[in-house]
């Protein structure tokens, strides 16, 4: 069977989490969090299963990360949603002209609202997303057939999941930040129903967790040793390294053209937040990547954000509130 041309648009490689600011212009580097901002967003299944990609009936839950170091209030969280993006358009979800004007969301042929002012507790907004309540308006049945289909290509068989494209927008008074993620989602259910399921080669996608930072280990690149953050009493320059619970770490499939296929290992993608101090060695567009970073913090309070992502959609993430002289 002749693998559909839009199935290629539906298949992407990688999860995008990108931030567009509304109603602020901040010069800080893009490490320091001065005000209200989304840092991350992640999906997950209900516990116990810490599966980040849910098929076509499922409920999905859907986590942002919210970022207050002004202590600003009130703080909600408005959630919406798009079909997954057909090749040659630009999905309203994904358009950085459409982002720049949230309270215009709502509005915007395409998008789905999902929830209006979801409160933020303990520095996360949490959603549910019924998949199966909103089969029509994300066009999920459609989506859901290119990726059976893209199941006899063997190029693609590794690669069995559509993204729907989620926007949340953390608002205050007198400020508005928003976020989009690609959720993935994969219809196990049909492709277990197929006349040969074993071309299903997707491995799901599970939710890395950080098990802490450790500062001063004598080799900052294995962190495998050193003294647990809220141990230490800070001053001057630390060095610190981020840890993973176990099994953070994943495996999947890839698929060559000729049907052959590769086990690899993810690959752990870190970002770090502070809401004050200095990071040394950010990138040029001020951020702050890599398992070892070097703070100064910054006198009095503070809050640091961990953030790890594993490069197909997985994301978790922890913080700390700092205190220095």
């Amino acid at each position: 069977m002749k693998l559909p041309r839009a199935a290629i648009g539906l298949l992407p490689a990688l999860t995008v989490l990108a931030t567009v600011a509304g109603c602020t212009s901040d010069a800080a580097p893009q490490y320091r969090v001065p005000d209200l901002r989304i840092l991350a967003i992640r999906s997950n299944l209900p516990s116990p299963s810490t599966a980040a990609d849910p098929d076509v009936g499922e409920t999905v839950t859907l986590e942002a990360l919210v970022a207050n170091p002004r202590a600003r209030s009130p703080v909600a969280v408005d959630w919406f949603a798009c079909a997954p993006p057909i090749p040659g358009s630009l999905s309203p979800c994904l358009d950085p002209e459409r982002l720049l004007e949230p309270d215009a969301l709502p509005s915007v042929p395409g998008v789905v609202t999902i929830a209006v002012g979801a409160t933020v507790t303990g520095g996360v907004s949490t959603i549910q997303l019924d998949l199966l309540a909103h089969q029509a308006d994300l066009e999920i049945l459609g989506a859901r057939d290119v990726v059976v289909a893209a199941s006899q290509s063997p190029a693609l068989q590794c690669r069995l999941y559509a993204e729907l494209p989620i926007v949340a927008v953390v608002r205050a008074p007198g400020i508005a930040e928003t976020a989009v993620k690609r959720v993935r989602f994969h219809p196990l259910s049909a492709l277990a129903a197929l006349s040969d399921p074993t071309v299903n080669h997707y491995d799901l996608n599970l939710n890395p967790g950080i098990a802490g930072v450790l500062a001063g280990a004598s080799d900052p690149g294995l962190c495998a040793d050193g003294t647990p953050l809220a141990s230490v009493t800070l001053g001057g320059e630390v060095e610190l390294c981020g840890s993973l619970t176990g099994g953070s770490i994943g495996q999947y499939e890839q698929c060559d053209a000729d049907g052959a296929r590769t086990r690899l290992d993810e690959e752990i993608e870190w970002q770090w937040y502070v809401s004050a101090g200095e990071i040394a060695e950010a990138d040029f567009d001020g951020n702050a990547t890599g398992r070892h970073v070097k703070l100064t913090p910054a006198s009095g309070s503070s809050t640091l954000w961990l953030i790890a992502r594993d490069g197909r959609g997985g994301t978790g993430w922890s913080s700390w509130e700092l205190v220095a002289p």
